[in-house]
């Protein structure tokens, strides 16, 4: 709550004073407190905003894509998120960050259910999972390739995945995601998905996939 109205402090002088960066600055933060705090409606008006006061040749706006993406695929919206994850994957050039970004294409095209794209992406991920770079992230990256390989009903390899994210959060202290590969590993062995696709009519939706393609056209642009 602090931060929140912190925030719209921020953004009502950036305002005030006309500074578009920092009214996109405050209008992302308050999307992700949105999205931390449970409300899904806000945070797309928050998104919308932001992207707006952005602009779309703003350097934020692979960012902003990007959690926007996750955001929707966390709510089961992974037709959606996809195509963004893939357009704002050459925006990226740490490597680590790249490996993410993979994950999160090939837990997207498994929820989808584009198994040609998940398993192109599987096979890069585990291969980028045994570098040296990728140790801090690893774990997490791993739990979003279970998560895809669950949607397919791939079960050996969501245990394959879970597993060894089991492993690199124990050897790294990440008890976040510890947790999440312990449930989702629990989760294959008895042949049990996660996460399911959801498909969504009316005002909201269409205001969400126009927002959607917007990301997709900036970043191509881009």
């Amino acid at each position: 709550p602090a931060a929140h109205r912190m925030h719209i402090k921020a953004l009502r002088a950036a305002r005030r004073k006309g500074l578009q960066q920092v009214q996109g600055m405050a209008l992302h933060d308050l999307f992700v407190i949105a999205t931390e705090t449970g409300r899904p409606s806000h945070a797309e008006d928050f998104a919308r905003q932001a992207y707006r006061a952005y602009g779309p040749s703003h350097p934020s706006v692979p960012a902003l894509a990007h959690d926007v993406a996750y955001f929707w695929m966390n709510q089961g919206h992974f037709a959606r998120a996809l195509p963004i994850f893939e357009s704002v994957l050459s925006h990226f050039s740490d490597p680590a960050v790249r490996f993410v970004v993979q994950a999160h294409i090939a837990r997207a095209a498994g929820g989808s259910g584009d198994r040609t794209t998940f398993r192109r992406y599987w096979t890069e991920c585990i291969r980028i999972a045994k570098e040296p770079f990728a140790r801090t992230v690893a774990a997490d990256a791993l739990t979003e390739l279970a998560l895809g390989a669950s949607s397919l009903n791939e079960w050996d390899r969501a245990e394959q995945a879970s597993t060894r994210a089991i492993e690199i959060a124990q050897e790294t202290g990440d008890a976040k995601a510890l947790i999440r590969s312990e449930a989702i590993l629990e989760a294959a062995r008895n042949g049990r998905r996660i996460e399911q696709a959801v498909q969504q009519s009316g005002s909201s939706s269409s205001s969400a996939e126009t927002l959607a393609a917007q990301f997709v056209a900036s970043l191509q642009a881009a």
